[in-house]
């Protein structure tokens, strides 16, 4: 996945906050054990409640207000988009609250640093929200 396909925006703007240079999302689902050790040799699940998360590496102007740019507790909307030339379609959408931001570091006039999320609802095609 490259960095440009995840946008970032706020109340369901479509304008992204920032690009991104990497992403990681991380999609759970619970196991419940349905079988005693009495009624087989193996063991069995039935699935549970889930979840999910991302996190992004970004990269933005140094004279961005970063405290401005996200939040620690902040509800965003996040996009999975595939991007061709100027048109983009939406694969995958969801709301998650902001958990972490850190500065990494300073280069010139940009400055890199991460995003944190944790998913708030399920991340899916915008079809089905």
């Amino acid at each position: 996945m490259t960095g440009n396909v995840i946008y970032i925006s706020k109340d369901n703007s479509n304008d992204p906050i920032a690009a991104t240079k990497s992403d990681e999302i991380d999609t759970l689902c619970e196991h419940l054990e349905k079988a005693s050790a009495t009624q087989s040799q193996w063991r069995e699940y039935d699935p549970g409640r889930k979840e999910w998360g991302l996190s992004v590496n970004w990269l933005v102007t140094a004279s961005t207000d970063i405290e401005k740019l996200l939040y620690n507790g902040g509800m965003y909307t996040l996009s999975v988009v595939h991007r061709n030339g100027t048109s983009k379609t939406v694969l995958l959408t969801g709301t998650a609250l902001c958990t972490q931001v850190k500065v990494v570091s300073s280069q010139g006039g940009l400055v890199n640093g991460s995003f944190t999320f944790k998913g708030s609802g399920p991340l899916a095609p915008p079809s089905t929200q």
